[in-house]
């Protein structure tokens, strides 16, 4: 039994590490999207709003970055067994806190009403991450599925 414990929190630990990396891709992908940027216009007031507009991907990014990364602890809920073993909880563990991140920003994107040029690319970023989380879940569920499989012909 220790040896399962053992196993399934290696899976966990593992599934985390890639979570964060999967994290840091996003992160780098998102600041070269914003390197990419093309001047709007010639004269102060582009290039003002070019700088802002900057800036406040700049700021996002960050942000996005740090919640990302404080969420993706919740994969650790996982070595409890009640929620591991219940599918909807785990997948909560792994796409819970993107998801509502991202339904946070939709709602006071609604609510604001949509700039396109400001929060396109923020919102791409923000829909693309869960997305991840989902398929990296799909994946630990596979895992975790065949090392259950293993103790349970290793111990008969």
């Amino acid at each position: 039994m220790a040896d399962y414990t053992t196993n399934i929190r290696e899976i966990i630990s593992k599934y985390w590490k890639i979570n964060l990396l999967l994290i840091i891709v996003v992160y780098v992908a998102y600041r070269i999207l914003i390197a990419e940027t093309t001047k709007r216009g010639d004269g102060l007031s582009a290039t003002v709003l070019d700088i802002l507009d900057i800036a406040i991907n700049l700021g996002f990014s960050f942000i996005y970055l740090v919640v990302m990364v404080v969420c993706s602890f919740t994969i650790f809920l996982n070595n409890v067994k009640t929620i591991r073993d219940n599918r909807l909880l785990s997948w909560l563990t792994f796409s819970g806190c993107p998801l509502l991140f991202l339904l946070f920003i939709v709602v006071n994107i609604l609510k604001d009403g949509f700039h396109g040029d400001v929060m396109a690319k923020p919102l791409v970023v923000i829909t693309l991450y869960p997305l991840f989380t989902i398929l990296l879940f799909l994946k630990f569920r596979k895992s975790f599925l065949l090392s259950q499989t293993h103790a349970y012909c290793s111990a008969a």
